[in-house]
């Protein structure tokens, strides 16, 4: 298999969490909660990988051309997102999700959705990359895909800040 490239990974990576994501969201939305827990550990293992790519490879390439704000808006929001896949894989089969929880997780997975569908636009910031930095990003990304890292598995962005 010919070896894949950064703009290539980090596009099919945001193809498979909007689709892990809208999965999520339907069963959820139809009251379907065997299949939403079901859908978000999948989520979970699909988003992982990504997610430590963005926050610790990627977001901060971006904080010199669009500060410091805004990496940690998008950080906030994949701490939104994971929230809501570790609250429902912690759902055990006798459980029930409140109306007002499950429109809550709702949002926030929405929101979660929202952010992959805009986050795919940043590829062009990989693009003007040096080929070198590009080879060594890539490289990481292939890497974290490898690890078997599970999203929920990631510290949140202020247990990382406060370690730093």
């Amino acid at each position: 298999m010919a070896k894949q490239d950064l703009k290539q990974l980090f596009l099919e990576d945001h193809r498979r969490l909007a689709r892990g994501l809208t999965r999520l969201i339907k069963h959820l939305e139809r009251n379907e909660l065997r299949e939403a827990v079901d859908a978000a550990h999948a989520l979970d293992v699909v988003a992982g990988p990504h997610m430590a790519f963005e926050e610790d490879v990627f977001y901060p390439a971006l904080k010199h051309d669009y500060g410091r704000e805004f990496v940690d808006r998008l950080e906030d929001e994949h701490q939104m997102g994971r929230d809501a896949v570790k609250e429902l894989i912690a759902v055990n089969d006798s459980a029930h999700i409140a109306p007002a929880d499950r429109q809550r997780l709702l949002h926030q997975l929405e929101s979660a959705l929202d952010h992959v569908l805009s986050c795919g636009t940043l590829v062009s910031h990989l693009e003007r990359l040096p080929d070198a930095r590009q080879k060594e990003m890539l490289g990481r990304l292939e890497a974290l895909r490898e690890s078997g890292m599970r999203w929920t598995d990631r510290a949140t962005r202020k247990t990382r800040v406060e370690r730093n």
